[in-house]
């Protein structure tokens, strides 16, 4: 027998990830439980848009939130890896196609870094 269901997740407004609680999940069976649980992961809601902590953070001053255009760590790790390949890549000859791959690689996560900052 398929059983057809409808699950919930929340999703970042800013980078498009998913919360997630602390044991991972991502998917529940009602809204409620979902804004919940993101609340808890330190996700912020304004007028039913939600931010990851990653791009949100609050102003010393005013305590009032300040969504935008903060880039998630990971993008900056994957950012600064792929440089160091491309450095190493061409100190050490190696061969086209593997420095044209991580080029490509390379544009794509600029790509990414331009959605910040339009």
């Amino acid at each position: 027998m398929i059983i057809e269901r409808t699950f919930y997740a929340i999703q970042c407004d800013s980078c498009k990830i998913k919360a997630k609680n602390y044991e991972g999940r991502v998917f529940w069976q009602d809204k409620s439980r979902s804004r919940e649980e993101a609340i808890e992961s330190e996700w912020h809601e304004e007028k039913d848009k939600h931010y990851c902590p990653e791009c949100y953070s609050f102003d010393g001053e005013t305590e009032a939130p300040m969504m935008g255009n903060a880039v998630p760590q990971e993008l900056i790790k994957r950012s600064i890896g792929i440089s160091r390949c491309i450095t190493e890549a061409v100190k050490n000859r190696l061969p086209t196609w593997i420095i044209r791959m991580y080029v490509e690689e390379s544009e794509r996560i600029s790509k990414e870094f331009n959605r910040y900052y339009r």
